[in-house]
Formats: structure tokens, C-alpha cells, sequence
């Protein structure tokens, strides 16, 4: 019940009603308006990663086409607020047990967008490394912002039950934290230097903690 009630503080993103129908558009735009803003990503297929991405304002014509396509097969409709992202981490983490408090950092890696978000409203389609362009960068251990980054990261893994895996977050302009996802198998790009080490001891203990 509590969690119910505070919902709408902490509502980021919408999945698209399946029985939602044209007459209910207004309504609905309407509410995404009012909780997203007036800048949207829509995601046509959250199943298959990097495809069906548009970024739109929202009184956009061209949604409701978007809106149309959750009525597909085996496919949802996706509606996240536009985010001004002044930093986003990817950082490789276990666990000595799923309640431990105390997580252990292997690897922290920096994503940059180098495509401006204004760029992103000519669009469509959007998919990393063919219309977006990301840097990723490595980040020394020695580092304020690997300190910052390793602190924020272990106060939300207190609360998840991983493992091991790589979260991936990000801290926007306004200085939120959104939590992206956590994937067991993340990619271990930019594997090269000190890196090799570090990932090696993380892919390490991860056999090691399977064979448990």
C-alpha cells in the first residue's frame, strides 16, 4: 500500500496500456505531459535492445503512429522522460552474498553521448554506433570521480539483490540519480591495459561464485 501511494513521486517511465484505444490519446498524452514533460523517449520493442528508439516532443503528430505500434504482436510500448545526463557510469561489482552490504568495485567505465539531444528529435530509429555516438573511457582507480561513482553505486546495490554483474546509472544536470539496469553479462568494453586485470578478477569471481 505504501509503495502504491508514493508512486506518483517516483513514476519515471510509462508501459502503454494494451487496451488503450485512439478516443483515449488526448488523455493520455495528456498524463504522460504531466509526469514525463514535453520531451519523450518512446521505445517500440523493449525485448530487442538498440531498435525502435524515437525521441519526440509531445505534441508531436508523428506519435501517435508510435502510439499505434503496441497494438503489435509480442511487442510494448515504452515511454521514458528525456533525460539531461551530465554523467552515466557503467561499474563491474560482486557480492559476497546477495544480503552483503559491502560490494566490491572491479572496473568503472564513463559513457559519453557526443551526440547533442537536440540532434536526436531529426532521428528515427535510434541505435548506438549507427545515428548516436558514445565514447566510452575507462576510470582511473586513483580518481575523484571513481570515489564518487564507487560510493553511489554500493548505496543502491544495498538495496538489490546481485550477485555480481555490471549497474549501469546515470546523475543528471539536475543532480538525480536514475538507475538503468543491471546485466550479468555486460560487455567489458574499453578491455585494455590495467583494465585486463580487473576484468579478468571480475569474470573470476563470477565463475568462482556459480561453482557455489
Amino acid at each position: 500500500l505504501y509503495a502504491h501511494n508514493k508512486r506518483e513521486e517516483f513514476l519515471g517511465d510509462i508501459i502503454t496500456p494494451y487496451n488503450i484505444t485512439k478516443k483515449h490519446y488526448p488523455i493520455f498524452l495528456s498524463y504522460i505531459k504531466k509526469h514525463l514533460g514535453d520531451s519523450i523517449v518512446l521505445k517500440q520493442d523493449c525485448i530487442q535492445e538498440g531498435n525502435g528508439v524515437y525521441v519526440k516532443n509531445i505534441d508531436d503528430d508523428t506519435i501517435i503512429p508510435l502510439l499505434n505500434s503496441h497494438k503489435s504482436k509480442n511487442r510494448e510500448l515504452f515511454i521514458t522522460p528525456l533525460l539531461e545526463i551530465e554523467a552515466e557510469y557503467r561499474i563491474y561489482f560482486s557480492k559476497s552474498t546477495p544480503q552483503a552490504k559491502q560490494s566490491k568495485i572491479f572496473s568503472i567505465k564513463q559513457r559519453i553521448n557526443t551526440t547533442d539531444s537536440s540532434e536526436l528529435l531529426t532521428k528515427t530509429n535510434l541505435k548506438i554506433y549507427q545515428n548516436i555516438e558514445v565514447e566510452w573511457k575507462l576510470i582511473p582507480k586513483d580518481s575523484d570521480t571513481h570515489t564518487k561513482a564507487s560510493q553511489i553505486a554500493k548505496e543502491i546495490l544495498e538495496y538489490l539483490p546481485y550477485r555480481f554483474g555490471a549497474l549501469e546509472f546515470a546523475i543528471t544536470k539536475e543532480k538525480q540519480i536514475v538507475l538503468f539496469e543491471v546485466n550479468q553479462m555486460a560487455g567489458i568494453l574499453p578491455f585494455k591495459g590495467e583494465d585486463v586485470r580487473d576484468i579478468t578478477e571480475w569474470y573470476g569471481e563470477m565463475v568462482r561464485d556459480s561453482a557455489i
